[in-house]
């Protein structure tokens, strides 16, 4: 899109300057206004002689009756022959200038400084007026130019306009202003259909069948100029002939670069099309060197579509001949049409008829392809179809095991940093939360107090009543703790029988009472051995800010260790 937009605002922007420069040119100049102007002029008398009459009988009529209309006509004699002389003033030299004068079907020659110009040199300008243009030039300031015209008819309308003169831009800046819309429009229908190929170009066949719209649009309006059924400009036909061509040349070469795996840098044919577009539409169409250049890439790029056509025979890849037989059929056409062996009707039907060759061609070519896509598209909408609904089932089952995967992290988390048998923390976890609180209590300077708790004579429990009914008695001492003691403290299984609890935000008066009261539930538990009698023995020790979280450790279990060597069932503290 990008491409498209700049080259199509650039031939805007040039054209406009182009024109531009014509409007200051004052328009064009003609006989009726010589004496305004002061350029140019008459010698007096143009001389009008029928054939076989002495030269002294030349009959010679004054400039301004020859103004009127149909003042020479009809001629008596196919033969008759009339003379015209002028002489251009003040001109300036090393400037093409140009004539133009009425038109007529016969033989022309120009004499300019005795110098003879033939026929050929006349530019035809039938299909915007009816004017004859020659080019001049002078290496001088002044120039004499006698034209002798032979009719071929009985009857031609020689002086209905004025003869026009002027520099080059002057004469042409009507009619290019004119058909400056009409070339535009054209420029602009090729872009547009350049560009939809181009956004398309990923489905199968689209850029082929473009590729022959394009072209029976350029066959289309060439017979239209043909049969004038539009008053455009011969300006018109050039500079879009060879412009189409131009992009045709880049369309194709993204068409076959892949399919022939064409090594070939897209980006430098991009610059070279933007390079030659901008010269065919900038430089004036009249120098030889232009559009024979122009008609130089217009061979090349037919040669160029035959060898791809043959390389495809080559590769197998389809039916190629036909588009080869086209192809030789409108290099051949163009190259006689170059060389004046076709007239230009011939030409242009050809083009036509090219243009419709490659368009059955390329859809006969294509439908299969272009088929396939279909089934490829409706097979994708079902492979969509079911990816998606695996997508989502995917999805559900990812969900589910996730939650599920979860759960069991959770678990094994858990598990972890619980004790097996009595499911409060086991010591690795107990000792952890101990160091947390340790650190925030000195960090906020909180009181904490640590109570080690040990079961009085726990081995005589289990080798009296067994290890059963040990771990009934582990059980409900832990159940016990975990129901007296607040929800900010912890309680964790240190050893075999002994626990530890953390006693957050708690001085040694709250830790002591704390260690009472469990030891009175703990002395008060029942169990199905009525005999059976469970007491426990407490340290309490209280952070001081001077000791380690060891030596706080180490600081309880040594009042346990008293309360117990006094007889137990006691608190320390």
């Amino acid at each position: 899109m990008k491409f498209s937009t700049i080259v199509l605002f650039t031939y805007f922007f040039l054209f406009t300057l182009n024109f531009s420069e014509n409007i200051m040119q004052n328009g064009v100049l003609n006989v009726k206004n010589i004496n305004q102007n002061k350029i140019v002029e008459l010698d007096g008398n143009w001389r009008y002689s029928k054939a076989g009459i002495n030269k002294n009988e030349i009959k010679y009529i004054d400039g301004d009756e020859l103004l009127k209309k149909e003042a020479l006509s009809p001629f008596d004699d196919m033969n008759d022959t009339f003379t015209i002389s002028l002489q251009i003033k003040e001109m300036t030299p090393y400037v093409y200038y140009g004539i133009e004068i009425p038109y007529i079907y016969g033989d022309y020659k120009f004499k300019i400084d005795e110098k003879t110009i033939v026929y050929q040199q006349l530019i035809d300008k039938k299909f915007f007026t009816n004017y004859k243009y020659i080019e001049i030039y002078s290496e001088k300031d002044s120039i004499n130019i006698e034209i002798e015209i032979t009719p071929h008819s009985r009857y031609n309308k020689i002086i209905e306009e004025n003869i026009k003169f002027g520099t080059y831009k002057n004469i042409l800046f009507k009619r290019d202003l004119y058909v400056t819309l009409n070339f535009g429009v054209v420029i602009f229908l090729m872009f547009t259909i350049i560009y939809f190929g181009y956004v398309l170009h990923k489905k199968i066949g689209i850029n082929y069948i473009t590729y022959a719209i394009m072209l029976s649009f350029l066959g289309i309006t060439f017979q239209i100029l043909n049969f004038k059924l539009l008053e455009i400009d011969y300006l018109l036909r050039e500079k879009g002939k060879y412009t189409v061509v131009l992009f045709m040349l880049y369309f194709l070469f993204n068409v076959f670069i892949n399919f022939f795996n064409i090594k070939i840098k897209k980006d430098r044919v991009k610059f070279f099309v933007i390079i030659v577009t901008i010269f065919n539409l900038v430089i004036p169409w009249h120098f030889v060197f232009y559009w024979r250049t122009l008609f130089f890439i217009f061979l090349m790029f037919f040669i160029f579509l035959i060898l791809i056509n043959i390389l495809a025979i080559l590769k197998k890849r389809g039916n190629s001949t036909a588009n080869i037989i086209s192809y030789f059929l409108i290099l051949t056409f163009t190259i006689s049409y170059y060389n004046r062996y076709c007239d230009s009707i011939c030409f242009n039907t050809v083009v036509l008829v090219f243009a419709v060759m490659q368009f059955f061609v390329f859809v006969r070519k294509h439908y299969s392809l272009i088929k396939s896509a279909d089934n490829i598209k409706k097979e994708n909408e079902k492979m969509q179809e079911k990816l998606s609904y695996l997508n989502h089932n995917f999805e559900e089952e990812l969900e589910k095991r996730t939650e599920q995967l979860s759960k069991k992290n959770e678990l094994l988390e858990k598990i972890a940093r619980l004790d097996g048998l009595t499911g409060i923390y086991n010591h690795k976890y107990i000792h952890e939360m101990l160091d947390k609180e340790f650190k925030r209590a000195r960090r906020y300077k909180l009181n904490l107090s640590l109570i080690m708790a040990d079961i009085d004579f726990f081995k005589k429990i289990n080798d009296t009543y067994g290890h059963k009914t040990g771990d009934t008695v582990l059980l409900a001492v832990s159940k016990t703790i975990e129901t007296v003691i607040r929800e900010t403290d912890m309680v964790g299984r240190y050893g075999g029988e002994e626990f530890l609890i953390v006693c957050c935000e708690t001085d040694i008066n709250g830790g002591y009472i704390l260690a009472e009261r469990l030891r009175e539930q703990i002395k008060n538990l029942k169990f199905d051995e009525e005999e059976l009698k469970v007491t426990a023995s407490f340290g309490v020790a209280e952070l001081d800010f001077e000791t380690d979280i060891t030596s706080l450790i180490k600081k309880a279990d040594t009042l346990l260790y008293y309360a117990k060597k006094n007889g137990r069932d006691q608190t320390r503290c």
